[in-house]
């Protein structure tokens, strides 16, 4: 089956995102600008490892 572009791109975006907060414990900052304006960091990780728990748990393609 084609890799969804959708799915590839949030894929990346999870794994820049774990990367980027992998050694930080204090996920305080709430962004002021940009795309996620108004969220905290804790939020922003949040969503990346639920996005990811929901492909391991519920996987619509085998990760490569």
């Amino acid at each position: 089956m084609e890799e969804n572009p959708l799915f590839s791109a949030t894929k990346t975006w999870i794994e820049a995102v774990k990367e980027y907060y992998k050694n930080n414990n204090q996920l305080t900052q709430i962004y002021m600008r940009g795309y996620f304006a108004g969220w905290s960091e804790f939020e922003i990780l949040e969503l990346a490892n639920r996005l990811h728990k929901n492909q391991q748990d519920y996987p619509v393609y085998e990760d490569k």
